[in-house]
């Protein structure tokens, strides 16, 4: 299936090989996973792997010692961290790339998409959000996104396509959070890709989009200063899987 999807143009990047929380690891073990992963992928598909994504964005201020280890395992591009449920002034400062500084070189974030409701950033980035809210309301946060300039970041589960799997026992909350309108999914992806047109995160972050991006994100907040200021703000933010959708 990797093969297949490689060979119809589409980018394959890491979500990791354990399945992991980055902060339930040591560096060494989360190395390892990456390191693994990665080879697998590139095996397969002949192409470098650019992208990772942690499972259930777990690079927090718990773990921010993982971005220096994707840099360094060959990762230019990470989108683990998530501003769900977070205060922000700004209505599209959250929906930007933004470059990190580590220890052994930078590496981008592209955070999941957030509209901003009242000063809340509410997920609509997919999965558990593009099952939960019905999909007007789902265009019409896209439409909002794509109105202020700001790249739509999606994502979405295969088995959030397959209404047919097993039903296994459980937390009714866990069961909710997993089944809730498994069957409405796949006509929703459908008209999703008709009403929008989507690219590989890795053009997102050619050297021509990244210098375009740049600019944008320094001019809009006031230079590195500010700009340094919303990034630790982002890296602070708590994590706690278990609370939100997934």
């Amino acid at each position: 299936m990797v093969k297949a999807l490689a060979n119809q143009g589409h980018e394959i990047a890491s979500h990791g090989y354990g399945h992991e929380l980055v902060y339930s690891q040591s560096p060494k073990l989360f190395r390892n996973d990456v390191r693994r992963a990665k080879q697998i992928l590139e095996d397969l598909t002949g192409m470098a792997v650019l992208g990772y994504r942690a499972p259930s964005f777990s690079i927090s201020s718990q773990s921010q010692w993982a971005l220096s280890i994707l840099v360094e395992e060959g990762h230019t591009y990470d989108s683990s961290i998530y501003n769900r449920f977070h205060r922000c002034h700004n209505s599209s400062q959250e929906n930007e790339f933004f470059e990190i500084e580590t220890s052994v070189g930078k590496i981008w974030e592209i955070p999941p998409s957030t509209v901003n409701i009242m000063g809340i950033q509410i997920p609509v980035a997919g999965g558990g959000y593009f099952r939960l809210f019905p999909y007007a309301a789902s265009k019409a946060f896209l439409n909002r996104l794509q109105g202020q300039g700001s790249t739509f970041v999606m994502y979405l589960h295969p088995w959030e396509i397959d209404p047919g799997q097993p039903r296994m026992e459980g937390p009714w909350l866990s069961k909710f959070r997993h089944y809730l309108n498994l069957g409405k999914t796949q006509k929703r992806l459908d008209r999703l890709l008709t009403d929008f047109r989507f690219r590989p995160l890795r053009e997102a972050v050619s050297s021509e989009e990244i210098d375009r991006r740049k600019s944008l994100f320094l001019n809009a907040n006031g230079g590195l200063p500010k700009a340094h200021e919303i990034l630790t703000h982002r890296l602070k933010v708590d994590h706690s899987p278990e609370t939100y959708l997934p």
